[in-house]
């Protein structure tokens, strides 16, 4: 699972520079220090190198989350959604979907109902991939 290796690389490379990990989640992660400059820039450069990178601004941090909460749903929950996407999501993030909406569109150019689709879609190749 992607998800849990994606945690423990980012555990280990905080780790390295001798930080102190909080939580590590997907799309968040906590320490107990201050980061400085030097060793959040050296963090940035590690992280790179695994694919990985820190987003600094809000927009791109919601749109993350966005992400995740879809990937999550997709990928790795058995909970059959009882409200429709829109709700969820705006629910999850207390942000009005619109708003939410437009965010992706701009970064993607693609809907979120249309991200929702392709990430669904890749769950079906890889179970047709695997026969």
């Amino acid at each position: 699972m992607f998800c849990n290796r994606g945690k423990v690389m980012v555990k280990s490379e905080l780790e390295k520079l001798g930080l102190t990990p909080v939580s590590v989640e997907i799309g968040e992660s906590t320490i107990r220090e201050d980061c400085i400059y030097s060793v959040r820039e050296q963090l940035n450069i590690n992280l790179n190198s695994l694919g990985l990178a820190i987003i600094d601004d809000r927009k791109s941090q919601t749109i993350e989350k966005i992400k995740i909460i879809i990937i999550d749903l997709v990928h790795y929950s058995e909970v059959v959604l009882k409200i429709n996407l829109s709700n969820h999501i705006s629910d999850q993030l207390n942000q009005n979907y619109h708003y939410l909406s437009n965010l992706l569109t701009e970064a993607n150019e693609m809907t979120i109902e249309h991200y929702f689709i392709t990430q669904k879609n890749r769950t079906s190749q890889r179970i047709i991939n695997i026969q």
